[in-house]
């Protein structure tokens, strides 16, 4: 039970990752995935580590700052394992995170292809939000397919869970709108 109990607090503090076979690992100015970082002013070299294990060699490992690549790995052919470290710019306010995939399916992970990520590392510049108006009309043109689809499918319990759901995704829009 304590092990499950420590699982959960970690899995809350956001020291998680998604994956179907690779294990990562990621640390960010001494912060771990789930943490966060703040800097007064941008950063010109911040020390990062990349660490990893995998059943399976990948084609691609990277470390992705506000969903650009500002590092990759793998330059020779596929990796199976590897510990990299390095420094990096932090500019702008946003997220940190380390990826790794194949460009097809490899045995014996039985998927379309091979991949991993990690959580974030959150990272907070002179107390700014991180703001991306090209994401957020992204999530809103989204959202208008959602709602549309919403507004089409048949079998509600009744007219309050119909409009309740609508209002929802609604709500939801509003706020990307708001963002752009």
């Amino acid at each position: 039970e304590i092990q499950e109990t420590q699982w959960l607090a970690a899995l809350k503090a956001g020291r998680s990752f998604a994956t179907n076979g690779p294990l990562l690992g990621l640390t960010l100015g001494g912060a771990q995935i789930g943490d966060e970082l703040k800097f007064e002013a941008a950063q010109s070299g911040v020390k990062f580590s990349v660490r990893l294990r995998s059943i399976v060699a990948v084609d691609h490992l990277e470390l992705v700052c506000n969903g650009r690549v500002v590092r990759s790995f793998v330059a020779r052919g596929p990796i199976d394992h590897g510990d990299f470290s390095g420094n990096i710019a932090l500019k702008d306010s946003g997220w940190c995170i380390a990826r790794a995939s194949s460009d097809g399916a490899r045995y014996p992970v039985l998927d379309n292809y091979v991949y991993a990520t990690t959580s974030p590392v959150y990272v907070s510049i002179a107390g700014k939000v991180p703001r991306s108006p090209e994401d957020a009309r992204y999530f809103a043109a989204w959202l208008d397919r959602t709602t549309e689809a919403t507004a089409a499918y048949p079998d509600w319990n009744n007219d309050a869970e119909k409009r309740s759901v609508l209002e929802r995704l609604w709500q939801a829009k509003a706020v990307f709108v708001g963002l752009e």
